[in-house]
């Protein structure tokens, strides 16, 4: 039912957040220590970082239909905080805004 794909539209949404942030900081880190940063990971970063950007709206909207089940918001909140950390350290290591 309705609640089925509920369910499952939230784990997708923190699972593909958190692979997102994974990365996002993988590259950001070995961006930021002079690493491979030339040309094509520069682009995806970039693309990672649009994408975590897009995932915000998302979690909010599955954080106000979540109310009702606690473990599962703190699920979400988890993954916004890790979305925003991930954010803000790409905006400081790779554009070099404080």
């Amino acid at each position: 039912g309705p609640l089925g794909s509920k369910i499952s539209k939230r784990v997708n949404a923190i699972e593909e957040v958190n692979n997102n942030v994974k990365l996002l900081t993988e590259m950001v880190m070995s961006h930021s220590q002079g690493g491979a940063a030339a040309g094509s990971s520069e682009d995806l970063m970039k693309e990672l970082y649009q994408r975590c950007e897009r995932m915000r709206p998302t979690l909010f909207r599955l954080a106000s239909d979540t109310e009702d089940n606690d473990e599962a918001l703190a699920e979400i909140l988890q993954a916004n905080d890790n979305l925003t950390q991930v954010i803000n350290l790409y905006k400081q290591l790779v554009r070099g805004e404080e």
